[in-house]
C-alpha cells in the first residue's frame, strides 16, 4: 500500500480511523480499559462535533452483534456516553440495545447450552470435558446464529462455525483433529469476523472466499483481510459497505485503487467529515457526481442531516435541484425526514419549489405528511402549488387529512382551499358526511373521525 494518496489520507484522519477500529475490534472486559476507550471516543468523535452522542450510542448498539463476546463492554461503553450526555430520545441504554443485552448477559451468551461459553472464551480445558461427555455430539447444531439473535433458522450454526465466529482457535483445532468436522462456507465467512489468521488459513484450504467474506472483512476493520481478498482473490471492495460500517481505511483503499473521486465524494457524507469532502473536491471530484442510486453528495449529506457539509457543498456550487433515481431533490429528503433547519437552508437557495418525485409528489405533500407548519408556510411563500396532485390524484390537503395534519390544513384553508370541495363533505347534513374515496382508499375511518372533529360536526 505504498501510495502517497493513501498515506496522506491515513495521516489526516488517523484519530477517526483509530476510534472506529477500536470500537469494531473491542477485546476487553477491563473497566479501566473501557473508560480509556470511552475517553478516546468522547474526544475524537463526540466533542469534536463529528457525531452526536445519540449517533455513537446507536452505532455501538449495532456493532455488538458482530462481537458478541464483549456485549457487556459495549453496554458499559454506551452507558458511560449516556450518563455524560443524556441524549434526547434515548431514555436508557437498555432501550436501544433492546432485548439483546438482557438475553446475552447470562452465562451462556448464545442462549443454547453451556458448551458455547467454552467456545466463546476458547477455554480448551472446559471444552475437552464437554467433548468427553457421553451425550456430546460434535455435529450438533445450535438453534440460532449469533448474527441473528432474535430469529430462529432451520440451519442454525454448528460448533465449528461458532469457533470461527469467535476466533476460538484451540477449540477449532480440537474439533478438526478429533472429529474431522467439515469446513463450511459459513466457517470461512465467520472466520473473517473472528479475526484469527490460523482459522482463516485453514478455512481457505477447503473453501473459496466470496463477496460475503469481503463484507465480513470490512466489518472486522481488519485491513489486512480486506487487502488479501482484493489482491489474492480479486474480490471487489463494496464502497457502500465501507460507508455502512464506518471503515474509512477500507474506503481509502478503494479510492487509492480506483481513483474514483466523484463516486467517493457522493457517498462520503455519512462519515460526517467536511474536511474529507473538501479534500476530494480539491483533487478533482465533480461536486455533482452520483452514487449507484443517482444521489449526489448533497442528497446524502441531507439524508444524514449533516448541516455543515450541506452548507459547504452549496457554497461550492452543488446543484440544489439535482434528482436521484427516485426523482427526489435534496429538499424532498430534508422534508421527508423533518429536518427543518436543512429544509430552510435549501429553500433559501431555491427559486422554484414545485419539483415532484417519481410519483409526482411535491415537497409540499411531504410537509403536509409531517404537519410541519413552518416549512408549509415557507414553501407557500416561495410559490409552492397548493393544488398539486400526485400520481394517485391525491392533493396536498387530502394528504394532510390522511395524516391528520391539523396545522397544515388550517394554513391551506387560510390560502383559499375549501375543505368541503376537497373532501365532498356536505356540512349542512351532519348525518350524511361522506368522504371522497380515492382509488387507493387513502381515507379510512380514522380520517373520517378526524374530519368530524376538525369541522365540529
Amino acid at each position: 500500500m505504498n501510495s502517497r494518496l493513501y498515506d496522506e489520507l491515513m495521516n489526516k484522519f488517523k484519530n477517526y480511523i483509530d476510534s472506529f477500529n477500536t470500537l469494531y475490534q473491542l477485546k476487553t472486559e477491563n473497566e479501566e480499559e473501557i473508560k480509556k476507550i470511552y475517553k478516546n471516543i468522547k474526544t475524537n468523535l463526540i466533542d469534536s462535533n463529528i457525531f452526536s452522542s445519540k449517533e455513537i450510542i446507536t452505532v455501538i448498539s449495532r456493532i455488538h452483534k458482530y462481537n458478541r463476546r464483549y456485549i457487556k463492554s459495549y453496554f458499559k461503553l454506551a452507558e458511560l456516553i449516556h450518563e455524560e450526555y443524556h441524549p434526547k430520545d434515548i431514555e436508557s441504554v437498555s432501550s436501544i440495545f433492546h432485548d439483546s443485552y438482557l438475553e446475552d448477559i447470562s452465562i451462556d451468551i448464545h442462549g443454547e447450552i453451556a458448551i458455547s461459553k467454552a467456545i466463546i472464551n476458547d477455554d480448551i480445558i472446559s471444552f475437552i470435558m464437554h467433548t468427553e461427555s457421553e451425550n456430546f455430539d460434535a455435529n450438533m447444531t445450535l438453534l440460532q446464529s449469533p448474527l441473528t439473535r432474535n430469529e430462529t433458522f432451520s440451519y442454525g450454526i454448528s460448533l465449528l462455525e461458532l469457533c470461527c465466529f469467535h476466533g476460538a482457535v484451540k477449540c477449532f483445532k480440537l474439533l478438526r483433529t478429533k472429529f474431522q468436522l467439515e469446513i463450511t462456507q459459513n466457517c470461512l465467512k465467520y472466520s473473517f469476523l473472528g479475526g484469527n489468521p490460523d482459522i482463516v488459513s485453514e478455512c481457505l484450504k477447503e473453501q473459496d472466499p466470496d463477496e460475503e467474506c469481503m463484507t465480513y472483512a470490512i466489518i472486522s476493520h481488519n485491513i489486512d483481510f480486506v487487502a488479501f481478498l482484493m489482491n489474492e482473490y480479486h474480490i471487489t471492495l463494496n464502497l457502500n459497505e465501507c460507508i455502512e460500517y464506518y471503515n474509512l481505511q477500507a474506503f481509502f483503499v478503494y479510492l487509492n485503487s480506483t481513483k474514483d473521486f466523484g463516486t467517493c465524494l457522493a457517498v462520503s457524507t455519512q462519515y460526517s467529515l467536511p474536511e474529507l469532502c473538501k479534500y476530494l473536491i480539491s483533487h478533482g471530484a465533480d461536486i455533482n457526481s452520483t452514487d449507484s442510486l443517482g444521489s449526489t453528495a448533497l442528497h446524502n449529506a441531507t439524508r444524514y442531516n449533516r448541516k455543515e457539509i450541506v452548507e459547504f457543498l452549496i457554497s461550492e456550487g452543488a446543484d440544489v435541484y439535482a434528482i436521484n433515481e427516485y426523482k427526489e431533490t435534496p429538499l424532498h429528503i430534508a422534508i421527508e425526514n423533518n429536518f427543518e433547519d436543512l429544509a430552510e437552508l435549501l429553500i433559501s437557495h431555491m427559486s422554484y419549489v414545485n419539483t415532484a418525485n417519481n410519483i409526482r409528489r411535491t415537497v409540499l405533500h411531504y410537509a403536509a405528511v409531517q404537519n410541519n407548519k413552518l416549512i408549509t408556510e415557507l414553501l407557500i411563500s416561495h410559490g409552492a402549488d397548493i393544488n398539486a396532485k400526485d400520481s394517485h390524484g391525491e392533493t396536498v390537503i387530502q394528504c394532510a387529512i390522511r395524516f391528520h395534519s391539523k396545522e397544515v390544513i388550517e394554513i391551506l384553508i387560510s390560502h383559499g382551499l375549501s375543505l368541503n370541495e376537497e373532501t365532498n363533505i356536505d356540512t349542512s347534513s351532519p348525518d350524511s358526511i361522506e368522504l371522497k374515496k380515492l382509488k387507493d382508499n387513502y381515507f379510512d375511518d380514522k380520517s373520517e373521525s378526524f374530519l368530524r372533529e376538525l369541522l365540529g360536526i
